[in-house]
């Protein structure tokens, strides 16, 4: 009795019981708790009603005519997905996320044909969001929509320590080079300009330019989350550091008498909205990349061994992507076989090098797009295999990571030693046959 008044409280003790008969149910129990959700007040048990449909603000760039084009509830993360177009520009897809009475941006960039259409169907997969639009509908209307696509789901959420890995090209080592870094939020807007790292060394080696890359992070306020052992005989092939709670960081490089370059990658978020569109519509293709091009193989002799393990054997090579979530790419062609011919005179017809006719090393060389910026973010590293002869299987040579190269170049030397393992046979047939997948089986349609 309060003030004259009743007060009534209905707690819930007992739990939902739906598989019991209803004479059999407990008096503390329930059959039904429709339009109800708990954890509410300090009662236990207590319960109160679900709101029902609520607008939530939210505001889009100006000058854009927005529509919802499909939506997904993401169960495990007790959240639901939109898709937005802007019919102004069809191209231009934004990605929302509605979550304990808000609504974040995922992702706004330009994705090619990203929602020409409404989004026919839909899932999320662990934490991975898959979808496809109206490609090729079989009503008539001659609707045309884009590639399946995927993303990450927490890449792509904010709120988190950003990490960045910093790798370096052998221009960088060169005198008057100098590095510069920036700062944004996490939508990509300045918040600091370009300030400059005092690391400018003359003829400096990769140790003594990673050194004072990390002295120059540190003193700056990053934090240095990896730092491999760095010396004169094994300098350190990357650096990964962060500087707080969604703040992205550029670096630049400039100056010295070639051409510098790095690659910033970030490990667990998404590329900045002002890097290449273009590209990063590709990235989130369902159907991943696969090697267009063999790599480039020649004979060369290492004066520091004095046996060879190459002779009498036609070798070939080929190499496939590993990416970020573990998944591999269908190998690439193969490669030509390397020969000793050498141009000894001044007509274009190959003769024989006599005088390196005791090569005893492969140098496998790989130029590839893929394993160099914007994309090794995604194309964490490559594995290669070989064979001697057309019959024979393909074995796997080694597995590298890309940061362990320099930037844009990959050479890996090949003696033909030890035991190379059989590439495992990508089809689930005959054990005794290898077969090796040549592209990705990805249907651009849903039923």
């Amino acid at each position: 009795m309060s003030g004259g008044k009743i007060m009534a409280s209905r707690v819930f003790t007992g739990g939902m019981d739906q598989d019991s008969d209803e004479h059999r149910i407990a008096p503390i129990d329930y059959r039904y708790a429709l339009h109800i959700e708990g954890g509410h007040g300090s009662i236990v048990g207590a319960k109160r009603t679900v709101y029902g449909n609520r607008k939530i603000n939210y505001t889009f760039p100006a000058g854009g005519d927005y529509q919802c084009v499909g939506g997904i509830e993401d169960k495990s993360n007790n959240s639901y997905i939109y898709f937005v177009r802007d019919n102004n520009d069809p191209d231009n897809g934004h990605i929302l996320e509605y979550k304990e009475g808000t609504i974040r941006k995922l992702l706004n960039a330009n994705i090619q044909g990203g929602f020409n259409d409404f989004i026919h169907s839909s899932a999320i997969v662990n934490d991975c969001l898959y979808w496809v639009d109206g490609q090729d509908y079989e009503d008539g209307t001659g609707a045309q929509g884009s590639d399946p696509k995927k993303i990450c789901l927490p890449r792509f959420r904010a709120n988190k320590v950003i990490r960045y890995e910093l790798v370096l090209n052998e221009d960088c080592l060169l005198q008057n080079v100098q590095f510069r870094y920036s700062l944004y939020n996490v939508d990509g807007v300045l918040t600091q300009s370009p300030t400059l790292f005092q690391t400018n060394i003359a003829d400096g080696q990769l140790h003594q330019i990673m050194l004072a890359l990390f002295n120059n992070l540190d003193n700056a306020g990053f934090t240095i989350e990896d730092f491999p052992v760095n010396s004169a005989d094994a300098p350190a092939r990357r650096i990964v550091f962060y500087r707080g709670t969604d703040i992205r960081v550029k670096i630049e490089v400039t100056g010295g008498s070639g051409t510098p370059e790095i690659q910033l990658n970030e490990l667990n978020f998404y590329p900045l909205p002002s890097d290449d569109h273009d590209v990063f519509s590709k990235q989130i293709r369902l159907i991943k990349p696969t090697p267009l091009f063999p790599p480039s193989v020649q004979y060369e002799k290492d004066t520091s061994i004095g046996v060879s393990n190459l002779a009498g054997k036609a070798f070939q090579f080929r190499y496939r992507y590993v990416f970020v979530d573990g998944e591999k790419s269908a190998w690439g062609p193969a490669s030509r076989i390397p020969t000793n011919f050498g141009y000894l005179d001044d007509t274009d017809k190959p003769q024989v090098n006599s005088n390196d006719e005791n090569f005893n090393k492969i140098a496998i060389s790989i130029d590839d797009e893929y394993t160099q910026s914007p994309w090794t973010w995604m194309v964490r590293g490559i594995e290669v295999c070989f064979r001697t002869n057309r019959i024979d299987p393909w074995r796997l040579v080694g597995a590298y990571n890309v940061y362990d190269f320099y930037v844009n170049t990959i050479v890996i030397d090949f003696y033909n030693t030890g035991i190379n393992s059989v590439i495992p046979s990508d089809d689930v047939g005959d054990s005794d046959i290898q077969a090796l997948k040549n592209y990705d089986f990805v249907p651009r349609i849903a039923n």
